[in-house]
């Protein structure tokens, strides 16, 4: 099994040239880690393996394209063909709004309240949110209705693992008090 932390930047692969870092896209991500392949089947005891492809997240996009590349370098004539068996995609993020909107699994969870579940299939779900994110166009409108979302989930749930254990400082750790929709909703019920 070999691992392939790419492109340049992600997980523990780094490089020391600014350059490296800029106008790097999925295109050329691809065409790199074939490039990689190609050069790690040299290596005699490699070179008659089975290739199968796996990743997770973003490889959603990485690895049908880097399949993709090593399908079309099989066709070139004079190359030993790379023997491709197969891809996996773990929790790939396929496309924006189908791959990353948690509205209902945050409320699902009890994480957030009916009113902000609305709030966010019809004012601003998480894929807008991204989108003016990476655009650098943030709207008033999905701050509104995303600090809400945080204020409701509270700061000791990570909002990307609503089961995740979270560490709280000792002096947290210490305070009985419930936070977010759970605080408003054990308040209610403190009422009665």
């Amino acid at each position: 099994m070999l691992y392939i932390e790419s492109p340049i930047g992600v997980g523990f692969s780094y490089s020391n040239t600014t350059e490296n870092y800029i106008e790097w896209n999925d295109t050329k991500t691809a065409r790199e880690n074939l490039r990689f392949i190609v050069d790690w089947l040299e290596f005699p005891q490699y070179k008659d393996s089975d290739l199968y492809l796996t990743g997770e997240s973003y490889a959603g996009h990485y690895i049908p394209q880097l399949a993709a590349r090593t399908l079309e370098y099989n066709k070139m004539p004079n190359i030993k063909p790379i023997n491709l068996k197969a891809i996996a995609l773990g929790n790939p993020l396929l496309d924006l709004d189908i791959s990353v909107i948690a509205g209902d699994y945050l409320w699902s969870h009890g994480a957030i309240s009916d009113e902000t579940l609305r709030l966010e299939k019809t004012v601003c779900n998480d894929s807008r949110r991204l989108r003016e994110y990476y655009h650098d166009q943030w709207s008033k409108e999905c701050n509104d209705v995303f600090n809400r979302v945080s204020e409701e989930i509270g700061p000791d749930v990570d909002p990307s693992d609503l089961l995740l254990p979270v560490c709280l400082s000792s002096t947290t750790a210490q305070q009985p008090i419930s936070k977010g929709i759970q605080a408003k909703i054990h308040a209610k019920v403190s009422m009665f």
